[in-house]
């Protein structure tokens, strides 16, 4: 079977590789041999990236890998010669691996121009349909990190959202799950609703409330929103939103400005009883 390329040689792994490995290799091969790395080879660095994404892809899926491994068995194990290499054009899963692919390169820039042209040039297009479900949580997430960096903060939400939400009701693995949460927190409170209208900032704040923060987070927030609703003059609800913060949280800190304004007292706080000394008899 000549021109059989073993793919575990193009990634540097061996035939009992984890996925895990097997995209560690990957990644860090398509580091190496990126064209923007290797601006005096492109030519070179366009066959290596097109050799290594197939075998990627090919290993990646797991189907896909028991079928290759039926045909490994019983052909010799060279690369395929680079003269046999047929140019096609590229498909959309072509395009949107590449965007991944520039992502892990860290080619940010670069991954959301060709997201945003493949957005632009193709009728509702989605990551999801041309990724496989890792791949395409691994792209949400990164595409999430560079809107987030370009400071385009609704782009990067929701991106960020999709991650989020795609984990936490398909719960798979996780990886992104508390670290896109504390992103998404942090774009809301921070760079959003501290720089918006009170009316707008109420808005962000209920967005947070949709997650799943703990009862202490979820109580600031309240405080947050029953401070826009003073500033705004709706005196009654700020007063009913800071109650509600006070039974999730009675000892919500920083609330004395906010209660002097309402007229509300913070909610009084037992101290718990001492304990008493382990093994001493107190009779």
């Amino acid at each position: 079977m000549s021109g059989f390329a073993n793919y575990y040689e193009v990634l540097g792994v061996h035939a009992q590789a984890t996925p895990e490995e097997i995209k560690k290799s990957f990644r860090r091969l398509v580091k190496e041999c990126h064209p923007d790395c290797n601006r005096h080879r492109q030519a070179w660095a366009g066959r290596q990236v097109r050799l290594i994404l197939e075998a990627y892809r090919t290993l990646a899926d797991a189907q896909k890998r028991r079928a290759y491994d039926q045909v490994c068995r019983h052909a010799p194990a060279r690369p395929e010669p680079v003269r046999a290499q047929k140019r096609r054009t590229p498909t959309l899963y072509d395009l949107a691996e590449m965007v991944l692919l520039d992502l892990t390169a860290g080619n940010g820039a670069a991954a959301v121009k060709a997201y945003e042209a493949l957005c632009r040039d193709h009728a509702r297009f989605a990551l999801f349909s041309y990724l496989s479900v890792n791949d395409y949580l691994d792209c949400s997430f990164l595409l999430g990190e560079e809107y987030e960096r370009q400071g385009r903060f609704e782009r990067a939400l929701a991106f960020y959202a999709e991650v989020y939400n795609e984990e936490r009701l398909k719960p798979r693995r996780r990886y992104f799950h508390d670290e896109v949460r504390e992103r998404i927190r942090n774009i809301y409170a921070r760079e959003l609703a501290r720089s918006s209208p009170p009316e707008v900032a109420i808005g962000y704040y209920r967005r947070l409330l949709d997650m799943d923060l703990g009862r202490g987070e979820t109580a600031f927030f309240y405080k947050k929103m029953a401070e826009c609703y003073f500033r705004i003059g709706e005196f009654d609800t700020a007063r009913s939103t800071l109650g509600h913060a006070f039974t999730l949280k009675p000892g919500l800190k920083g609330v004395q400005k906010i209660c002097l304004k309402l007229g509300m007292t913070p909610p009084a706080v037992s101290s718990p009883a001492p304990s008493r000394p382990a093994g001493r008899n107190t009779q």
